[in-house]
């Protein structure tokens, strides 16, 4: 069949186009103005329901995508963001009351301080918060929180950005919703790792944690999502521990196995003490349902991975109960149509209402997921030599130099013994060269 169209990518007058559009809106009052008709939200009778209905839950969207140093299009937009959208009731839309979006690795251009007015442009029923929304250059990425323009918003707050070691990014904001005569408190967390060893990857999103405990009140739902880099492995698996990894994870995808994938995924199936010890017990996943995002070709539609890296699900979203609030996740997808990264975004919908911190829905505990086995010790580390050492060392070689014996500076137990053959070298013809 035919490669679809490529998009190509937005240029400097189709981002000043957007911006006159939105600056139009902003006069003119109607916020979908820019976007095609076909496009356009179309509201149910419901959508007022965020001062009118007592039972009503708090919905939240939360996207994640690593933009793999580019920006994204705006025409593929659509494909994981939906103009907000969470559900649709026949031809009608359900709005997400509030959409986090982080970005990591976005290219640096005279456009990177434009992105958020871009996202703003497309998720037309809603508007920035401006004290929850980070841009970050050196880190080169994006925090950005957008409420349903019904939706009252309050003490919202961020705190600094986090770089260094295996943390690329790592960035925080809180607020506060009122919705229904409730409130509700939410606390985003995005997170850019650099990958690594488990227990490596484990300490960065702890050291986050700590970092941030001051907006992570018990009381707040708590979305830690992006590019968290764990792998997939397929010693978890004793039938695959010995095949090539990157064709027996490819095979699994060809078969769309989810469920074994699923089974050698590095985040929920690492030993259970590792994931308690960093604090990631007190989290829950959405359930896998799709193949893996990473690493795939750029510029190609659909999944098909790069050889360089096996395929894995690095780009994920957490969420942890607030004390008093039930979590429902009500949506968990990928956008295989995205073309313009080598990852695909993750998109996660949940909707939130009053409880006792219990979670609903195909989702994962992190408190009881990972393996029984213990982690593997580590190898003992030799020790380096120090200054001493090294001076000895030396004062053998020239030992050796001055009188002669090229093994005076090696113990006797260690030297080499050899052979009566050990001349042959130039007198038999037939002796093979040994490397």
């Amino acid at each position: 069949p035919a490669a679809p169209a490529r998009p190509e990518a937005a240029g400097p007058n189709q981002h000043a186009r957007i911006a006159q559009e939105i600056d139009a809106r902003q006069r003119w009052g109607d916020p979908q103005a820019h976007i095609p008709e076909g496009e356009r939200v179309q509201l149910s009778d419901r959508s007022s329901e965020a001062s009118s209905s007592r039972d009503r839950p708090l919905r939240v969207l939360a996207v994640t995508l690593n933009c793999s140093d580019a920006l994204p299009r705006t025409v593929e937009l659509r494909a994981f963001l939906r103009h907000g959208r969470v559900a649709r009731r026949g031809t009608r839309d359900v709005l997400a009351d509030v959409v986090a979006v982080t970005l990591q690795e976005v290219k640096i251009s005279s456009l990177f301080a434009r992105v958020d007015r871009l996202i703003e442009a497309h998720l037309s029923q809603h508007e920035r918060v401006p004290n929850a929304c980070i841009a970050h250059l050196q880190a080169r990425m994006f925090l950005l929180v957008f409420r349903r323009r019904d939706v009252a918003v309050s003490d919202a707050t961020h705190g600094r950005v986090i770089t260094g070691g295996l943390v690329k990014g790592a960035c925080c904001a809180a607020l506060t919703c009122a919705i229904a005569d409730r409130s509700y408190r939410l606390a985003f967390i995005g997170c850019h790792l650099v990958t690594g060893m488990l227990e490596r990857l484990n300490d960065a999103l702890r050291k986050i944690l700590d970092a941030f405990q001051s907006l992570l009140s018990s009381e707040a739902v708590v979305f830690t999502f992006g590019d968290l880099d764990y792998r997939i492995h397929t010693t978890y698996d004793d039938a695959l521990k010995d095949a090539d990894a990157w064709a027996t994870v490819v095979r699994l995808t060809t078969e769309r196995s989810v469920p074994r994938l699923a089974a050698l995924d590095g985040l929920t199936r690492q030993p259970q003490v590792n994931i308690d010890a960093c604090g990631l017990a007190a989290f829950w996943t959405p359930e896998l349902n799709f193949l893996p995002t990473f690493k795939c070709i750029k510029g190609v539609a659909g999944l098909r991975y790069d050889r360089g890296r096996v395929p894995s699900y690095t780009d994920r979203v957490l969420f942890r109960p607030g004390s008093n609030t039930d979590v429902t996740c009500v949506a968990h997808e990928n956008a295989p149509a995205v073309t313009s990264s080598d990852h695909k975004p993750v998109s996660a919908a949940f909707e939130i209402s009053v409880g006792f911190g219990n979670v609903h829905g195909d989702i994962v505990d992190l408190a009881t997921s990972g393996s029984d086995e213990p982690p593997p010790a580590a190898p003992a580390r030799p020790e380096a030599a120090g200054p001493n050492q090294h001076a000895r060392i030396a004062q053998e070689i020239d030992a050796r130099q001055r009188w002669g014996d090229p093994q005076a500076h090696i113990p006797e137990g260690e030297r080499v013994q050899l052979s009566d053959r050990s001349s042959e070298a130039s007198s038999s013809r037939d002796r093979p060269l040994r490397v």
